[in-house]
């Protein structure tokens, strides 16, 4: 039984771990002691770790497409209870009157009268 990463083509013995031909006599490519090659040893010791690695970038793709398009905190605009844009700070779902505070913009309002939201 011949080494999975050994391909024969015409009276060469080409390794695809190596991209080059290789002497089958000084590596055992064509017989059945080919896992004692160090090239075959090498690369099989790697092939479960590089298959990790692929799987973990598929799933990071995968979990990055799932995920929403980040919003900038400028871009929202306050809402009131009914869905309406305020046109004070007090109508607000986002603003706490106690603290004078936006919490959209992560910032103290001055004037709640006019919505620094726009």
């Amino acid at each position: 039984m011949p080494c999975p990463y050994a391909e024969r083509k015409g009276t060469l013995v080409v390794c695809k771990v190596r991209g080059t031909p290789v002497n089958p006599l000084a590596y055992p490519c064509l017989g059945e002691k080919y896992p004692n090659c160090p090239i075959y040893a090498r690369a099989a010791k790697e092939a479960p770790a590089a298959e990790a690695r692929e799987a973990k970038q598929i799933a990071t793709a995968g979990e990055a497409a799932a995920m929403p398009a980040p919003v900038s905190r400028r871009g929202l605009l306050g809402l009131t209870q009914s869905g309406d844009k305020p046109s004070e700070c007090g109508q607000c779902v986002f603003y706490s009157k106690t603290r004078r505070w936006c919490f959209i913009l992560g910032a103290t309002v001055g004037n709640p009268a006019t919505p620094p939201c726009g």
